[in-house]
C-alpha cells in the first residue's frame, strides 16, 4: 500500500509562483484619454464685444469750411436718428433724439427702478424707437470690414444710422454697467425671438 505524502508548508510557500501587475493597458488607457479630456474641457470664456470710436469733429461738423455750392442741399440731406443714451447721476437714464436737448418727445428721462438703472424700461423704450421712428428695413448695403476682411450685409433703414446709438456716461460708472447697458441695446425678446435694435454701439465722452 502506498503511502501518501504531504508536502510541508514550507515546501508551499516557497512552490508559489509570484505575479506582478501588468499595467501596460491602464498607461495605454490613459494616454489616450489625457488628449481627450483637454479637448473637451474648458478652461476660459472669451467674448469680444465691438463698438465704434468716436467720430471726429471735422467729420461731425461735415466740413465747415467748404463753399456753398458744395454743401447738398436739404432734399438730399441723409436723415440722421443720432440716438443718444446718457447715463447720468442718482440712476437716471437719459434718452436723445435728433440732438434734441428740450424735454418732449425726443427728450426724455427714465428714472431709476429697483437697485439701480431700469434697463428694463430702457429696453422696452428703445424697442419702442425702433418701431416708431427707424422702421422695417428698407434694403440692404453691403460694407467692407477691415477685421475680417470681408464684406457684411446689413439692413439699410428711412434713418441712415438706424442701427447705431450713441453712449455717454460718468467716468464713476463701473464698466459692467457699460456692458450691462450695450447688451441692452443690442436686443430685445419679443414672443420668444430676438428682434434687432441697436447694436452698433459708439461710446462717446465719459466725464
Amino acid at each position: 500500500m502506498a503511502l501518501k505524502i504531504k508536502a510541508s508548508s514550507k515546501y508551499a510557500r516557497e512552490t508559489e509562483t509570484k505575479t506582478e501587475l501588468n499595467l501596460t493597458p491602464v498607461m495605454n488607457l490613459m494616454v489616450c484619454l489625457i488628449p481627450l479630456l483637454l479637448s473637451v474641457s474648458k478652461l476660459t470664456d472669451l467674448a469680444l464685444l465691438e463698438y465704434k470710436p468716436p467720430a471726429e469733429a471735422s467729420e461731425e461738423a461735415g466740413g465747415a469750411g467748404d463753399d456753398d455750392e458744395d454743401k447738398p442741399s436739404d432734399e438730399e440731406k441723409e436723415i440722421r436718428l443720432n440716438l443718444l443714451v446718457n447715463l447720468i447721476d442718482n440712476d437716471v437714464i437719459q434718452i436723445s433724439m435728433y440732438s434734441k436737448l428740450d424735454p418732449g418727445e425726443h427728450f426724455y428721462e427714465i428714472p431709476a427702478g429697483q437697485g439701480g438703472y431700469n434697463f428694463k424700461a430702457l429696453n422696452d423704450s428703445l424697442y419702442s424707437i425702433k418701431q416708431r421712428e427707424v422702421g422695417k428695413p428698407t434694403g440692404q448695403d453691403s460694407l467692407f470690414n477691415e477685421d475680417t476682411q470681408e464684406w457684411d450685409v446689413q439692413p439699410t433703414y428711412k434713418v441712415k444710422d438706424g442701427l447705431e446709438v450713441s453712449i455717454t456716461a460718468l467716468g464713476t460708472t463701473p464698466f459692467q454697467t457699460i456692458i450691462a447697458l450695450m447688451d441692452t441695446c443690442r436686443w430685445k425678446h419679443v414672443d420668444k425671438k430676438r428682434e434687432l435694435l441697436f447694436p452698433a454701439t459708439m461710446l462717446k465722452q465719459f466725464q
